[in-house]
């Protein structure tokens, strides 16, 4: 699990300035690029995984983080005007989280 992660958060990160940050580029074409080049790497074999709550845990707080970066939304910005992670991912166009 952790090296799905990794492996994801290099992706991402990679991406990251030239895609994710670019204020340029609309919500849509960002949330294709993070499934097609983020997701993709992250959930590789995940067909075969023995999903544990920990496990869930990680992937969605790995997930929720990405979205947050994505929108320009900071954890404590988050926090202080009560922004579910469900919001937030409606908002970026997701019915659902990880979870």
């Amino acid at each position: 699990m952790k090296i799905r992660i990794s492996k994801a958060a290099r992706a991402f990160g990679c991406l990251q300035k030239s895609i994710f940050q670019e204020r340029r580029l609309s919500v849509e074409t960002k949330r294709r690029v993070y499934e097609a080049a983020v997701l993709s790497v992250l959930l590789y074999g995940a067909e075969t995984w023995s999903i544990k709550a920990e496990s869930v845990r990680r992937l969605s707080g790995f997930h929720n983080r990405c979205i947050r970066t994505i929108m320009g939304v900071t954890k404590q910005r988050q926090w202080r005007e009560h922004i579910s992670s469900r919001q937030l991912a409606a908002d970026y166009g997701m019915e659902e989280t990880m979870a």
